[in-house]
């Protein structure tokens, strides 16, 4: 029996023990019409929400058309996996390298301290990991500083081939980086000296208020 079934079963049964005293049904079968189409229209939303898959690839593509010319010095990498919303794995010239997208920062999900993970920052790791997939080809461009302390390399990834001087629209289409802040899965946070695209992040992340 469905759930639907069941709730009709016991809102009938209700009906007919009120009835007996003379007591008007009308306004719990209401009740139960509005109650069906708001449980139905959430059930549409949720079957949706599990079939849809997308690509962060193919969305930068529709827009990569109207770039400006291409960045050739980009390293191409295919992705290995997603670590969290701003850590991936990447394998560059046959070997993993752990990726961290600089210039952002998304909320912790993977943390060892369990206390510093949060639903934002489960949320933004499964949207990320939702729309990149292992294979898919990115790019990799860098700032000052192409390794931080923890031996991760740092890097703005790019969705299609980075133009050469790309405009802030570029980055938020194009560059993984400005994409998630532009979607508000990750914040602008800067560490100098790798500051190139300081500006160019806290405006996107104005124009998404």
């Amino acid at each position: 029996m469905s759930k639907k079934t069941q709730r009709r079963s016991a809102v009938a049964l209700i009906c007919i023990t009120l009835g007996l005293f003379g007591i008007n049904t009308q306004p719990v079968q209401d009740a139960l019409n509005s109650l069906d189409l708001t449980l139905s229209q959430t059930e549409s939303i949720e079957t949706t929400a599990e079939g849809v898959q997308f690509s962060l690839i193919d969305e930068a593509k529709a827009y990569a058309r109207s770039a400006s010319a291409s960045d050739e010095n980009a390293d191409k990498v295919q992705v290995v996996r997603v670590v969290d919303g701003d850590t991936l794995i990447v394998r560059l010239k046959g070997e993993q390298v752990r990726v961290r997208l600089i210039g952002i920062d998304a909320p912790e999900s993977v943390h060892p301290d369990a206390k510093r993970n949060s639903e934002q920052g489960k949320t933004a790791s499964e949207h990320l990991k939702a729309g990149l997939h292992k294979g898919d080809v990115v790019y990799l461009t860098y700032d000052k500083e192409q390794t931080d302390k923890y031996k991760r390399t740092l890097a703005y990834v790019w969705l299609d081939t980075p133009p050469q001087d790309p405009s802030e629209s570029d980055v938020a289409h194009l560059m993984l980086n400005g994409v998630l802040v532009s979607k508000g899965y990750a914040n602008p946070k800067a560490f100098k000296p790798n500051t190139h695209f300081k500006k160019t992040f806290e405006h996107i992340a104005q124009a998404r208020i």
